[in-house]
């Protein structure tokens, strides 16, 4: 039985954001316990409440109908006069507590990435600079209407390589240097050149039918097809005998390594290459698609409606390697975030925010294309929610730091039905904003990338 979509939409949006929060609140209620501090209730999911499942150690513990994660109800969180209360812990405690929900979302984060690496490899872009893949295609969109499917590769645009039209200040002689740093990337091309064709139909060079890219070896007697269709993407014509690892066949087609424009360097044997498997061993097909860019509304940019991204593969990790690639991804990841708030308020790029209709879309596309992107997409979203919650935003994390930060400097604290006060006005904000992004999702749906 096909379930209806909105279920599925659902299904996803809850098995990416249960574990985050339930993991965040985990370790508010742990630190809490390790220093001390009362803590009256340990929800799984939010209320209304279900039932108590047990009590221990003076907490209730329990389990309720919205499966949003979780939530601690800490004892006298504002009332410095009751003994065991949060409000009552010395300020190092109450910090403790409050930096412990961030930082069990940045150790998720670590762990995600470091799982994905054992057992998946790193998730590598391949320097095919002529590619882009089709992740998704929204419905009614002008690209659904002139027939593009998820798979699907584009390697030219009107006759045009990609790189052509995100390198257009670039001199192709500096462009076609097999040395040269090519300083963009397809997708950049792809998206300069639907950016100003509202209403003008461009034609889509595309290839259908080839599944995940691969790291194979290049094998003795191996014989690549001539410019087809563009120099980054090559057919296997005869696929010689097996190399070490994974062998290439016939219709694969190879994308890495680009090492000259006019593709007629044949491969080492031995020499490692990214591939395109061929779905079924059949050729895949080359097709020319029309598709006419629709301006959109809040930008005034034209859109075909799709998500793109660069051809990526996996590169196998030792396990030993793979916790600190997660701990380095999980840095770059933030620097990357923090990088981009600050453009966004310094107006240097276009505000873009996701709210939980819009994380609920993503959460499908990720949960659809399978489970490594599925875990791929929780991480950002740990890591969102982590740094998220350090803004010194009253009602969250980082708010309520600030008022333990003035009590160390002032010697005394703030009057705590002022701070009870500051942080109801600070979560009111904030879920007016939510309302707010959720209305922007509903008019103007959102998508990995949208060209």
């Amino acid at each position: 039985m096909q379930l209806p979509g909105w279920l599925i939409t659902v299904f996803y949006f809850f098995a990416a954001l249960y574990p985050l929060v339930l993991v965040h609140e985990l370790g508010h209620f742990l630190v809490a316990k390790l220093n001390k501090i009362r803590v009256d209730e340990f929800g799984l999911g939010f209320p209304p409440r279900i039932v108590k499942l047990f009590s221990a150690g003076g907490t209730d513990y329990t389990l309720n109908w919205l499966p949003l994660g979780g939530f601690v109800r800490l004892h006298g969180e504002d009332d410095p006069t009751v003994p065991g209360a949060f409000a009552a812990a010395r300020p190092r405690s109450r910090a403790a507590v409050l930096l412990a929900g961030p930082f069990a979302n940045f150790t998720l984060t670590v762990v995600i990435l470091a799982a994905v690496a054992a057992f998946w490899g790193v998730e590598q872009a391949v320097r095919a600079h002529d590619v882009v893949r089709i992740a998704g295609v929204e419905d009614g969109s002008p690209a659904a209407a002139g027939g593009l499917q998820p798979g699907d590769l584009v390697v030219a645009i009107d006759g045009r390589a990609l790189a052509e039209f995100a390198a257009s200040a670039v001199p192709m002689s500096e462009v076609l240097d097999p040395g040269t740093e090519l300083p963009f990337t397809a997708v950049d091309g792809m998206i300069q050149a639907t950016a100003d064709s509202a209403g003008r139909a461009l034609q889509l060079s595309v290839v259908r039918g080839t599944g995940d890219a691969i790291e194979v070896k290049a094998a003795e007697g191996m014989v690549l097809g001539g410019l087809w269709p563009s120099f980054a993407a090559r057919p296997i014509e005869a696929a010689g005998s097996p190399g070490r690892g994974a062998s290439l066949q016939v219709n694969d087609i190879v994308l890495a390594p680009l090492e000259v424009a006019d593709g007629s360097r044949e491969p080492r044997p031995g020499e490692t290459l990214v591939a395109l498997r061929a779905v079924g061993g059949a050729a895949p097909e080359v097709l020319e698609i029309n598709v006419t860019p629709a301006a959109d509304a809040a930008t005034g940019r034209a859109r075909m409606g799709v998500a793109i991204g660069s051809v990526a593969y996996q590169a196998p990790l030792t396990w030993w390697k793979a916790p600190w690639h997660g701990v380095t991804g999980t840095v770059d990841m933030l620097k990357m975030m923090v990088t981009g708030l600050a453009r966004m308020v310094s107006g240097t790029d276009e505000v873009q925010l996701a709210g939980p209709v819009g994380i609920a879309r993503l959460s499908r596309q990720a949960g659809e294309s399978g489970l490594m992107t599925l875990l791929r997409f929780a991480a950002i979203l740990s890591a969102n929610l982590g740094l998220i919650n350090l803004f010194p935003i009253p009602g969250l994390d980082g708010g309520r730091l600030l008022f333990v930060a003035a009590e160390v400097v002032r010697g005394a604290r703030v009057e705590p039905t002022r701070e009870a006060l500051v942080n109801a006005l600070g979560i009111g904000f904030v879920l007016l904003l939510m309302l707010a992004i959720t209305v922007m999702e509903v008019l103007n749906p959102v998508s990995f990338a949208q060209p």
